[in-house]
């Protein structure tokens, strides 16, 4: 399955990507924002090679759509 979670940074973002990550039928796709400070990859720097990670913000219909 197809998953995209927004905010993968944060703290509940992070941690439902981890539990999702560790199912291996499905692909999970993170959105983080290009204003985001890259410190803020600490929460899933374990997990960051499991997981595609996309930039772009919610409200961008051309940044989703990718």
């Amino acid at each position: 399955m197809r998953i995209l979670i927004t905010g993968v940074t944060g703290f509940i973002g992070s941690e439902i990507a981890r539990r999702l990550v560790e199912d291996d039928d499905n692909e999970v796709i993170g959105l983080v924002r290009v204003s985001s400070n890259t410190s803020m990859f600490e929460p899933i720097k374990d997990m960051i090679n499991k997981m595609d990670v996309r930039y772009g913000n919610f409200t961008d219909f051309h940044s989703i759509k990718k």
